[in-house]
């Protein structure tokens, strides 16, 4: 079964013309054409219809393959152009090629004209494929990076000789300093002084190729100290190699300010509770007992 061919043909002669489409059949094409043979005429048929390939004649008397391919250009089209045209020199091929023909035949040796729209329409489609999947490449790296540059936690990434290479904007929210700050600094600088000292044994097993999470504090530019959960890893390129550490800090003082008031309250209670001249019991909701008083135990 022959193959549907939308072919646009850049020729003056009709008789030329019959005889593409008759080499295009034998080859197992079943062309669609419009034959073309002037700038306006070309314009007109790329508004009208969706071609898959051009045929152009090296040189006509009103237009040439050359401006069909600056028009092609000009319009953003991916059209492959193959010229078919009489005795012309080696020189005057290769201009064609780089002003971007698909391929250049010669209308007495048309051979070559079947292959030749199947290599160029298989170029088309691996272009195609190549433009649709950096397209969609395009398009997650976008979305990461809105999500990177819109979390309330701060990522970061550090070459192996200890510069900042990357950091997201809630950086400033959670320490106060402007990315042009910290590039002239190291992590450690803004750990509190309590804590820098175990940071720094986990930042050198981090350039040494491991990982860990880990809650530190930190101090502010202002003054304040804020709690961080960090979680690091090692930065890997696409062949394997550490070529630095990259890692989430997020702000949990909140929590740690919770878990402080709790423990506080606890402790209160307890003390209360020791304190009472009465026996005091704790029991589960089975009847248990958890917990007794002094004044509980000394009555037993």
């Amino acid at each position: 079964m022959k193959r549907p061919l939308r072919v646009l043909i850049v020729e003056d002669s009709s008789d030329d013309t019959e005889w593409l489409l008759r080499e295009l059949q034998g080859h197992g094409y079943r062309p669609a054409c419009s034959r073309v043979s002037n700038l306006e005429a070309m314009s007109a048929a790329l508004d009208e219809e969706t071609w898959e390939v051009v045929i152009s004649d090296y040189l006509l008397s009103q237009f040439s393959a050359s401006a069909a391919l600056r028009l092609l250009k000009e319009r953003g089209l991916d059209l492959p152009l193959i010229i078919v045209t009489g005795e012309v020199g080696e020189e005057v091929a290769v201009a064609a090629m780089k002003e971007g023909a698909s391929d250049y035949l010669l209308k007495d040796r048309l051979a070559r004209l079947g292959p030749a729209v199947q290599q160029a329409l298989e170029q088309k489609r691996l272009r195609d494929e190549k433009r649709q999947t950096e397209e969609a490449l395009r398009e997650s790296e976008r979305q990461l990076r809105l999500i990177v540059e819109n979390t309330a936690d701060v990522i970061m990434a550090y070459d192996l000789d200890r510069r900042l290479i990357y950091v997201n904007p809630a950086v400033e929210k959670q320490t106060g300093y402007r990315v042009d700050e910290l590039r002239h600094q190291e992590f450690i600088n803004w750990v509190h002084p309590q804590d820098a000292p175990r940071m720094m044994e986990l930042l050198e097993k981090l350039y040494r190729g491991q990982a860990y999470s880990e809650e530190f504090r930190i101090v502010t530019k202002d003054g304040q100290v804020k709690w961080c959960l960090g979680s690091w890893g090692p930065l890997y390129d696409e062949h394997g190699r550490q070529i630095g550490i990259q890692g989430s800090e997020r702000d949990i003082t909140e929590r740690k300010h919770a878990e402080e008031a709790l423990a506080e309250s606890e402790n209160l209670l307890r003390k209360i509770i020791e304190t009472e001249p009465e026996c005091v019991k704790l029991l589960a909701k089975d009847g248990t007992l958890l917990e007794m008083n002094q004044a509980g135990l000394e009555m037993v």
